[in-house]
């Protein structure tokens, strides 16, 4: 049976009770691009005086996105930053579609993602970074 432990790569180093915890909670939200500070307060709700602290929460997100078990989303203008597990930690290969309205992020299948990249590059002499590409708009869902 996997675990969210699984999404943690083996050169990620040892796993802490709080990194376990961070990543429980982010894995019960997977389609919510989470604040650190929306992080905090709820490990503190759901584990009381046994979560993490706020540093120890900031310090774990920045470390998790690095090893590439969550996605760190591209701020907007003075917005906090945001984090997301979706399922499809570390996708590196694929473009990402960001709902403006709801906040759900939608990942571009390879080859689609492909397909769109190469247009680019064949169009306008252009090589996308697609670890770095997000398209912002609005999901069928919030479409009016």
């Amino acid at each position: 049976m996997r675990t969210v432990l699984d999404l943690v790569p083996p050169s990620a180093g040892y796993q802490t009770r709080q990194k376990e915890q961070l990543l429980a909670f982010l894995a019960q939200r997977p389609h919510e691009a989470l604040t650190a500070a929306e992080c905090a307060a709820g490990l503190l709700a759901k584990w009381g005086g046994e979560a993490p602290g706020k540093s120890t929460v900031y310090r774990l997100l920045k470390q998790l996105s690095q090893e590439g078990a969550i996605k760190r989303l591209p701020r907007h203008g003075a917005q906090p930053q945001r984090y997301q597990m979706d399922g499809h930690a570390g996708c590196l290969d694929s473009v990402h579609l960001k709902c403006m309205a709801c906040g759900h992020l939608i990942h571009l299948p390879g080859a689609q993602s492909r397909q769109l990249v190469e247009m680019v590059e064949t169009a306008f002499h252009f090589r996308i970074d697609q670890k770095h590409t997000t398209l912002y708009g609005q999901c069928e869902d919030c479409l009016p």
